[in-house]
This record gives C-alpha cells, structure tokens and sequence, in this order.
C-alpha cells in the first residue's frame, strides 16, 4: 500500500504534513466513510490561531461511527505526526464539534487519549 509523504524540511505550511497523516492513516484503517477536512486557513478561528498560519486542520467528526473510532483515529493520527503536534476533540457534543490537530513546535504537555497499538 503507497503513502502519501512530504519530504522532511520541504519549507512548507505543518497543514500539509497534517493532511499526508490523516490521508495515510484513514488508508491504513480503511475507514468506511470519507475523511472530511472542514478548515485549515479558511472559516473563522480565534485571534491568534494557527490556523491562520497554515499550521492548523479541522476534520469533520459526525463521520465516524462512534466516539471510540473518534478517539482511535485521533490518536493514531497524533503517534503517526509525533512530537510538536498536537490535538482534541473539540465541541465534543455539540454541532460544531470536530477534530482538531495542530503545529505547536514542542512535545505534547500531556496526552490526550490513552495509546492504541
């Protein structure tokens, strides 16, 4: 199975890597719904978010099956990028809720889900 890969030190926007992980990792666990990117610098963000400098990605989280699967692929996702990204389930519950991952530049101040092999 082929991967999409960015070349390490391409000088480009941390959204592109981000978008290579989930590209790969929906691949790798053959999801059976479509990966929904719903922002990276478009839409509306806080003030100093980093979005706005191509170091952000939202992804639609009603396409996943159940909160677990949510978890699992976010997790996945975050061990596939490694250290300096960052991510949550944010407005779990409501219907703005998706997933976020995010260029923080620096280790992770504490993990977000338990680890999955």
């Amino acid at each position: 199975m082929s991967e999409l890969k960015v070349k390490q030190n391409v000088g480009t926007a941390k959204a592109v890597v981000i978008l290579a992980a989930l590209a790969n990792e929906a691949q790798r666990l053959q999801l059976p719904r479509d990966v929904v990117i719903t922002a990276v610098s478009d839409g509306e963000h806080s003030r100093n978010s980093r979005h706005y400098f191509g170091h952000a990605v939202d992804v639609r989280s009603k396409n996943f099956p159940n909160a677990e699967a949510k978890r699992v692929f976010l997790q996945r996702v975050l061990t596939r990028l490694g250290e300096g990204y960052w991510g949550l389930l944010e407005d779990e519950g409501t219907p703005n809720e998706h997933l976020h991952l995010e260029w923080r530049g620096g280790p992770r101040k504490r993990p977000l889900t338990e680890e999955v092999d």
